[in-house]
């Protein structure tokens, strides 16, 4: 299995138009080589990687953003035919391709656009389009050569297609004359299976315009492109393209800007970057804040977009690290590096069982922030979302910028690291061997140790009072935006109250204030002194307290009650902590239930 030939398909510099565009090829599909073995095609989509406010001044379009092509390799030269490369206009991932008994023409399967593209393979150029099932991902011919057959991966089915007219009389005329299912029994839920249809589908016109850009074209199975995209023109900046696999179970916000608290939030992106017209109604989308990110719940609005986000929440499960030894034990240097990440306190960002502190919307600076970082949601990013260690050996490039070639280069970048050469070593083999196998992060401090809190204890009343009996309790950090929703089952939309218990932990010694965003009453106590008291109807308004000196890992008593009235509900609590201008959520590790 060694490595005998590379060959190089180059980025197309093509001006960007309606029927072209630049980009390198990526997510490329099996190699088909011409029945008179002097040809081959490769199928793939094409990254527009150059375009974008801060590369070009150019925002990212539905249509130049990535687009599917097929590249030519002239088998007796070992390059690329370039000129010969065919843009599959209104697509954006060729899957896989098949020739005619005679090389005379090429198939090509249009994963998002659930189309079939027929080719001249010597002219190199696209004839006509048949439509197919949803996804395809596999073509053949049979051994005759009169029928072709397509494998829609999210249809379940294989396509029988009929090529007597075409290659008999050249009628672009491709008939479907058998469907054959590939499986006896779904092992996905019903609402998971159809999530995962609209993830990999652009024809339909709520997701995508122009059947360009599916949710699998930068994710496809899951993963992700090994792409760093320009996002400056969506209020983002550079960021490097995060796999989805896992992190329904570790990752708690999503994006390196912490900007997304719920897959729902999507749609904006659906809406904005794929131009489809979203799986919400407009006037859905438009109600309260929903519009935006972190604004209102969009969950439980539409049943296509949950169904989207419970495909996205079923990717639960991360690959095992191929690195370790063959009974599945982390290797010598491993070990050492366990000792390592031990001794350096790297479990106080990437702890607990997940490797990351993420679910606490508890963004970091560990130095890695520079201009082409940009902004979060348009305004000033001051932390970046802790990445879960997991699958860090799969996913180079590293740091949100993509400017970490290598796992050493992604933790040299971090603020006040130093190291050994030999620490860097072991330290670089443990991170890479953590895979599916590490059952937690070495070094996380027991429960009676600092930054291992859960939450405040809440308790609901189906009153503005706070009297009657609770009808909901809860461990959880203060960080709602419920909109005119329930907050949680038994408790009413309107007229409830939550008074919410326990003890905040600091991090550093210092002053702190702290704030509250209400609708409508609050109250808020530390170490049992009233310091914030807004117990009235109001629109949602800030609050904060005077400057207050707490002392670092020691636990101060904390209360905070909320009462809705009527409409929008929120209710929040941030502090900014010494040396900070801004401030941010409490996080949920600084947060205890007693």
């Amino acid at each position: 299995m060694d490595i005998q030939e590379v060959i190089t398909l180059r980025h197309s510099d093509k001006p960007d138009f309606e029927l072209q565009g630049r980009g390198v090829p990526n997510y490329l599909g099996a190699v088909a080589i011409s029945p008179d073995g002097k040809s081959a095609w490769v199928p793939s989509k094409q990254d527009n990687v150059k375009r974008g406010k801060l590369r070009d001044n150019l925002d990212l379009t539905f249509e130049n953003t990535v687009r599917a092509i097929s590249s030519r390799i002239n088998l007796a030269t070992g390059a690329e035919d370039y000129a010969a490369r065919v843009d599959h206009d209104n697509a954006s991932v060729a899957s896989a391709i098949a020739y005619d008994a005679l090389g005379v023409y090429m198939f090509v399967a249009l994963e998002t656009s659930r189309e079939v593209a027929v080719v001249d393979a010597h002219g190199a150029w696209e004839i006509f389009r048949f439509g197919v099932g949803r996804a395809p991902q596999g073509l053949a011919t049979s051994p005759d050569g009169r029928k072709l057959y397509v494998s829609n991966f999210m249809d379940r089915t294989v396509g029988v297609y009929d090529l007597s007219a075409l290659l008999d009389q050249g009628i672009s005329n491709v008939p479907l004359v058998a469907t054959k299912a590939t499986i006896a029994t779904e092992k996905l839920s019903a609402q998971v299976l159809q999530g995962k249809r609209l993830f990999y589908d652009a024809r339909d016109t709520r997701l995508a315009r122009d059947r360009y850009m599916s949710c699998a074209a930068c994710h496809n199975d899951g993963g992700h492109d090994v792409r760093v995209w320009d996002l400056t023109g969506f209020g983002e900046g550079l960021r490097n393209t995060i796999s989805l696999r896992g992190r329904a179970g570790a990752q708690g916000f999503m994006h390196w800007s912490n900007n997304f608290d719920e897959v729902q939030d999507f749609e904006k992106q659906i809406r904005d970057l794929a131009g489809g017209t979203g799986l919400m109604t407009n006037t859905q989308f438009n109600s309260g804040t929903r519009s935006q990110p972190l604004g209102d719940k969009k969950a439980g609005v539409s049943a296509d977009l949950d169904a989207l986000a419970a495909y996205v929440a079923s990717l639960t499960a991360f690959a095992a690290s191929p690195y370790r030894n063959a009974d599945g034990t982390l290797t010598a240097a491993a070990v050492a590096g366990r000792d390592v990440f031990i001794a350096k306190n790297c479990a106080s960002c990437h702890s607990g069982t997940a490797f990351t502190l993420s679910g606490s919307n508890n963004p970091q600076n560990i130095g890695t922030i520079r201009p082409e970082s940009g902004q979060r949601l348009g305004g000033v990013l001051t932390g970046i979302d802790v990445p879960t260690l997991r699958d860090v050996w799969s996913t180079v490039p590293y740091l949100h910028l993509g400017s970490a070639a290598t796992l050493g280069d992604a933790i040299q970048a971090h603020n006040g690291i130093s190291l050994t050469a030999a620490e860097m070593s072991n330290l670089v083999a443990y991170v890479s061997q953590i895979g599916s196998q590490e059952p937690t992060a070495p070094g996380t401090p027991p429960s009676s140790s600092p930054n291992t809190g859960t939450g405040l204890s809440g308790k609901y009343f189906n009153s503005m009072t706070l009297t009657g009996n609770p009808v909901l309790q809860r461990t959880e950090p203060v960080n709602f935006g419920w909109g005119t929703n329930s907050p949680g089952p038994g408790v009413n939309a309107d007229s409830f109250s939550v008074r919410w218990t326990g003890k905040v932990e600091p991090p550093v010694t210092g002053q702190y204030t702290f704030q509250t965003t209400s609708n409508d009453g609050v109250r808020l106590w530390l170490n049992g002194t009233l310091v914030v008291d807004n117990w009235s109807n109001h629109a949602t308004t800030t609050n904060d307290s005077a400057a207050i000196t707490l002392t670092k890992n020691v636990r101060y008593t904390i209360t905070m009650e909320f009462y809705d009235n009527t409409g929008a509900a929120v209710a929040r609590l941030k502090w900014k902590k010494p040396g900070a201008t801004t401030f941010a959520a409490v996080p949920v590790t600084r947060l205890y239930d007693n």
